[in-house]
């Protein structure tokens, strides 16, 4: 049993690894990504005591899936994603006046790729439907959620 247990994450790579191969390359990246902002996150989540919540977007092929992660408090209603040094900044933000959170690269612009309409001031209690901008149009991006980022620490 011992030999099988040291042998097998070398097959589950190697599995993973060839299935990598087969996916298109915007969805290796979007995988690559995924993998480093979990080990990421998991670092910061077991040192923060701060307020932070998660951001989840279901589906590597969306084209703003690269904005899911840990967001940390930077205000009442500015959130800042927990990131490496070369991911690109985004923000869970509200425009208290407009009645909607924006997920987008510039806090307080009304131009984003992710809205929910939610006039609450604190991110841990939005419970709404959100919408996903895909570069063309405006769709219900189902399955997206925030939820309150839990430290180990």
């Amino acid at each position: 049993a011992g030999a099988r247990a040291v042998g097998a994450p070398r097959v589950a790579a190697s599995l993973v690894a060839e299935r990598m191969a087969a996916l298109p390359e915007h969805k290796r990246r979007a995988a690559r990504t995924l993998s480093k902002s979990r080990d990421a996150h998991a670092d910061v989540l077991s040192k923060t005591t701060e307020d932070a919540v998660v951001l989840s977007i279901p589906g590597a092929e969306s084209v703003q899936s690269w904005r899911a992660g840990v967001y940390a408090r930077e205000t009442q209603t500015l959130y800042k994603r927990v990131r490496e040094a070369d991911e690109q900044e985004s923000f869970l933000y509200a425009l208290p006046k407009r009645g909607m959170w924006l997920v987008g690269s510039t806090p307080g612009s009304t131009v984003g790729g992710l809205v929910a309409y939610d006039e609450v001031r604190d991110a841990r209690k939005l419970n709404c439907a959100w919408h996903v901008f895909d570069g063309r149009t405006w769709a219900p991006a189902r399955g997206v959620a925030v939820t309150v980022a839990k430290g180990r620490g």
